[in-house]
């Protein structure tokens, strides 16, 4: 199983920040749990004019803008996974119920974390945050750019920082692709042309900043094939498995497009591999009958 790494890596309201001489962190906090909001506003502004070099004040600005900007929010369909489900007086679905964001005060976090990255421009876990809230704002350009723009503007060879300023949890060749990839998944699991041409942006991203990785050639593979390029994506996909041999996701699909593209020799191979993998055998189950009526 590839690893998820949390991709609101914005430190919590009530979280802890790094102390200094004037904790504002604590100080922040301390109003904030009062419910006093013309003292935490007041705490927010004393920060930024005694530290306005300091990415924690933004990021903390940054959070509490955006837990202001929380709204409940009707909307149509039977919605995501866990949605709360509404229905008329006949049973049929009328809509559901998510949590959403005001834009205005979305679009007033967003400027904040922007404004700190001008001072800090090499920190990962603000640039997550952006992206993120674009993500959550139903604005996939915007979060396309933000990670476009982090990555293009990132010199190379110059080290990533992350929450509180610490290094990376992994080195950035592994880090990278993987968070970089849960971005394109939320559009793998989403409905429409938009949905995939976005995927498919973050797909490109991953594959020109890091060339290593199988993960950019995995989810090109997936992007064409969502695009009914079944050629197009074998050839990915192959690509993949030669960057990362024995990698179970690659090999369940080479298998599966084998099959779809009749390539009997292709699917039965890739199918023994399969067969070897931990925790394969559901997907066997499915794919060795398909397998066996090729001719």
């Amino acid at each position: 199983m590839r690893k998820q790494y949390p991709l609101w890596m914005i430190i919590g309201l009530l979280g802890a920040t790094p102390a200094t001489a004037q904790d504002f962190g604590a100080e922040f906090r301390a109003a904030y749990q009062r419910g006093d909001s013309a003292a935490t506003w007041q705490v927010l502004r004393r920060w930024q004019q005694a530290r306005p070099q300091d990415p924690e004040g933004y990021i903390t600005r940054f959070n509490y803008l955006l837990k202001q900007a929380e709204v409940i929010e009707l909307r149509s369909g039977s919605g995501q996974a866990g949605a709360l489900v509404l229905k008329d007086k006949k049973g049929k679905v009328a809509g559901t119920l998510g949590s959403g964001y005001r834009p205005d005060l979305a679009d007033r976090a967003c400027a904040v974390l922007r404004q700190g990255l001008a001072v800090a421009p090499d920190r990962l876990d603000m640039w997550f945050g952006l992206a993120k809230t674009y993500e959550e704002t139903g604005q996939p350009a915007e979060e396309i750019k933000a990670l476009t723009e982090a990555l293009a503007g990132h010199a190379q060879g110059r080290p990533w920082y992350w929450s509180g300023g610490q290094p990376l949890p992994e080195p950035e060749a592994q880090f990278l692709p993987q968070a970089l990839e849960q971005y394109a998944n939320h559009y793998w699991q989403q409905e429409g042309p938009a949905a995939v041409e976005a995927g498919g942006q973050l797909a490109a991203l991953i594959a020109r900043h890091y060339p290593q990785s199988s993960l950019g050639p995995f989810n090109l593979g997936l992007y064409h094939r969502s695009k009914g390029e079944l050629p197009k994506a074998y050839d990915y996909m192959q690509q993949a498995d030669k960057l990362q041999p024995q990698d179970f996701y690659t090999v369940a699909n080479l298998t599966q497009m084998a099959v779809d593209l009749k390539r009997k020799a292709e699917a039965e191979q890739y199918l023994a591999q399969l067969r070897q993998l931990p925790g394969s055998q559901e997907a066997v189950a499915a794919l060795a009958p398909r397998v066996r009526k090729l001719k």
